[in-house]
């Protein structure tokens, strides 16, 4: 009994702990949020959420910057259909990311230009905050340690430029969040290779859907897919040493 009063008192203990580091986090995020103006990826990133297009702004001319500043303009909604039309026409990021903040600035009231940023960066600011509590998960999972998943989420509440990427209305943090996701089902399928254990096909499935998600939100992410692969790699090699039909085993076929 006095066991269990131990364990529910440290539990809630490291409970707290991490509610005051994703309160710092969500703090430090969201604090003058709309206080910059928009850098020129972020008017990127504004017009094809909107489901807008840059061909309409006239080249070769002197132009206002009423007309400069249309494709920002809250007209009438637009489609999904639109931001992705217009996206992969004319741009080279994958869609993800612009159809969840379509569908996010539709809750708001963008006539004012301080709300349309605001809006647009608290998307990213979100997904920031939400990395802290992911990184504690990946810390304790990795190292069986919530000593360690604490650190983890305290360097990630007050990381610079975990800071500054959330402050930008980017599809920056939300690839992040993808591969925290997908470097937890690496560590459980690491170890289940160790243990010469089948992958559970639950995680089987999410590392599949996290790792398509990433590629859907940013094309960079095949570089983290890419340093999975070479771990795996660097594992089979390893157990081929010992056995040299290991990597025919049932147990890998799964992670095929």
């Amino acid at each position: 009994m006095a066991a269990v009063k131990v364990y529910s008192s440290a539990l809630v203990g490291h409970l707290l702990l991490l509610l005051l580091w994703i309160a710092v986090g969500a703090g430090l995020r969201f604090a003058h949020l709309a206080s910059e103006p928009l850098g020129t990826d972020e008017f990127a990133t504004l017009v094809f959420s909107l489901g807008h297009s840059f061909r309409s702004i006239p080249l070769d001319q002197v132009i206002s910057s009423q007309v400069l500043l249309q494709p920002l303009a809250p007209s009438s909604p637009a489609s999904v259909g639109a931001v992705v039309h217009n996206l992969l026409a004319e741009s080279n990021h994958p869609p993800l990311y612009f159809v969840l903040t379509h569908w996010w600035l539709q809750l708001f009231p963008l006539e004012q230009a301080d709300t349309l940023v605001w809006a647009a960066r608290a998307l990213s600011a979100l997904f920031g905050v939400l990395t802290i509590p992911a990184v504690f998960g990946l810390g304790y999972l990795a190292f069986r340690s919530a000593l360690v998943g604490q650190l983890c989420a305290a360097l990630m509440a007050v990381s610079p430029f975990g800071i500054y990427l959330a402050q930008e209305a980017r599809h920056y943090t939300l690839p992040i969040l993808w591969g925290i996701a997908s470097l937890g089902c690496l560590v459980v399928a690491t170890r289940r290779i160790e243990q010469q254990r089948k992958l559970p096909l639950g995680v089987g499935l999410l590392w599949v859907l996290v790792n398509s998600l990433g590629i859907a939100t940013h094309y960079f992410f095949a570089f983290g897919l890419m340093a999975q692969g070479l771990v795996l790699l660097g594992q089979g090699l390893k157990q081929s040493l010992r056995n040299s039909r290991a990597l025919l085993e049932s147990y890998w076929w799964r992670v095929y």
